[in-house]
């Protein structure tokens, strides 16, 4: 069996620089469309038996705009959703680097 994961694409909240988890239900952004429309042309969506998502509007929008007309076929699964962050979704990732920064591994 093979499986592929392809993460949902930028979310308004990852194009600000906020961290984004289950707390945060927001839309993908203008980039995050159009980098998975891109993504959608660079595959073949139809060669997948299964397809499942994180009932997250993000997550869903990225499966629906990758399968187009298939999108039907789509399987969401809320033990897919992400994690909650708790107060931290919504706040600026910066801030939080700062300050804990001995629990981010940061490149660059």
């Amino acid at each position: 069996m093979d499986l592929t994961n392809v993460r949902h694409s930028i979310s308004s909240d990852n194009g600000r620089g906020l961290i984004s988890g289950a707390g945060s239900d927001v839309d993908l952004s203008e980039a995050g469309i159009e980098l998975a429309q891109e993504a959608q042309r660079a595959f073949d969506w139809n060669q997948f038996d299964q397809v499942f998502s994180s009932p997250m509007r993000r997550a869903k929008q990225t499966a629906e705009l990758l399968l187009g007309d298939q999108a039907s076929a789509i399987n969401f699964d809320k033990r897919l959703t992400e994690m909650n962050f708790g107060d931290w979704d919504g706040t600026a990732e910066d801030a939080i680097f700062e300050q804990y920064p001995e629990i981010f591994n940061q490149m660059g």
